[in-house]
């Protein structure tokens, strides 16, 4: 059965009115920095971008170590003068990136990322830029949820905005894109 964009909107606000309400006396759901299982999370979330910047089955395969199987993307933005939300299942992802090997260069980063984690359960919410050969592409706001497995922090859900006229990075221009 497929989620429908709105039902899985609606979970992900619920998920996060769930984390939000561990914050407070005696339980503090926020990550500082130097926390190590912050620093675990994010290091999952990097290894996605590392992901977006390979290609064709090489993509697939770091996608495969950090994705959960049953997992969905989803991203929101605003084109011709309407709302468009576009979910896609992992497989679906997975196969894509093997039947439609994209030669063009990737790069996205993000920043000041706020880490919410309680017990199995970890948020990622960070403003993001994203590089297509080494042009500015879009920006906007990166949603990820993590869960704790057998093996470690793996990615539920991946949703974004893609905003054409998002705020410029802090980052400055890339390096190296």
């Amino acid at each position: 059965m497929k989620t429908k964009p709105v039902q899985l909107l609606v979970a992900l606000a619920l998920l996060l009115t769930s984390l939000a309400g561990c914050v407070g006396p005696g339980h503090d759901a926020v990550a500082f920095e130097g926390d190590p299982e912050r620093e675990a999370v994010l290091a999952v979330v990097a290894r996605s971008f590392d992901a977006i910047s390979a290609k064709g089955e090489e993509s697939a395969e770091i996608w495969r170590e950090v994705l959960l199987p049953e997992g969905s993307m989803s991203s929101v933005r605003l084109a011709d003068g309407s709302l468009k939300v576009h979910v896609q299942d992992y497989a679906e992802h997975f196969q894509d990136l093997i039947d439609r090997p994209d030669p063009r260069a990737y790069l996205e980063r993000l920043w000041d990322p706020t880490v919410l984690i309680d017990g199995d359960v970890a948020l990622v919410w960070a403003r993001y830029d994203f590089w297509l050969e080494g042009s500015l592409s879009h920006g906007g706001t990166d949603v990820v949820v993590l869960l704790r497995t057998d093996d470690g922090w793996r990615i539920a859900s991946f949703a974004w905005t893609a905003e054409t006229d998002a705020p410029p990075s802090p980052l400055g221009p890339p390096h190296n894109p």
